[in-house]
């Protein structure tokens, strides 16, 4: 009975090595954090000044008041943006939002992990105040 109970241990006691993921898994990754953050060609202010640019509020949005949204959208391992969406609690002023990130000229650079580029989630909080 020992030597069976011993030879039991023995068969399940040994170390199991986890497979490393392939390529495909790896490139399907998105990353909340990384580290090194993806980054717009020209900083934060010129990601901002080319939103600015491209929401136009005139034709479509009638509201006043203090509007809020939280915009992510996903920077691939080229630079290139996708799945852009924005959270806030007035859809109209949302797919404003949508519709000026989308708009925007110009390259990111990916977010790095262990020296490799990846994709990442990129977070864009925004408030405004319209006044007639």
């Amino acid at each position: 009975m020992k030597k069976v109970l011993l030879l039991f241990l023995l068969l399940f006691s040994i170390p199991v090595f986890s497979q490393e993921k392939s390529n495909q898994e790896t490139k399907d990754i998105i990353y909340d954090k990384t580290d090194v953050a993806a980054e717009y060609e020209g900083g934060i202010n010129k990601f901002r000044e080319g939103f600015q640019k491209n929401f136009d509020p005139k034709n479509s949005f009638k509201g006043t008041g203090t509007y809020q949204t939280l915009i992510t959208f996903i920077v691939d391992e080229n630079g290139i943006i996708s799945q852009v969406f924005a959270t806030g609690k007035n859809d109209s002023f949302n797919n404003l939002a949508i519709n000026a990130i989308k708009k925007i000229k110009g390259k990111w650079t990916p977010g790095m992990v262990n020296g490799q580029p990846v994709k990442s989630r990129f977070k864009f909080p925004m408030t405004m105040n319209f006044m007639n």
